[in-house]
């Protein structure tokens, strides 16, 4: 396997990571509305596949993701309220 591929490889493992995270949060604190648009299939599997991240903080999870995210245009340095405003200013 190609360093490029074993790189995306990584960064979708990451993403995927995020993501069952993410479904897991929300079923906690919100199981009626996960329910709602995940079989129970889906999300035993969510749980299988999360297991191994237990141990880990959710928000180093979360960064590890936004890093892989990074080179999509984010921003590189911490977004003042006044940018982050003019930003959400120019999506509408």
């Amino acid at each position: 396997m190609g360093e490029q591929q074993h790189s995306l490889k990584t960064d979708l493992s990451v993403l995927r990571d995020a993501v069952m995270v993410a479904i897991t949060n929300l079923y906690a604190t919100d199981p009626d509305d996960v329910l709602r648009v995940f079989s129970v299939r889906e999300l035993q599997y969510v749980s299988a596949v999360s297991e191994h991240l237990r141990p880990e903080q959710v928000e180093d999870i979360y960064r590890k993701a936004f890093d892989v995210l990074r080179p999509l245009h984010l921003p590189s340095k911490p977004v003042t309220e006044s940018a982050a405003s003019a930003a959400r200013s120019s999506d509408d």
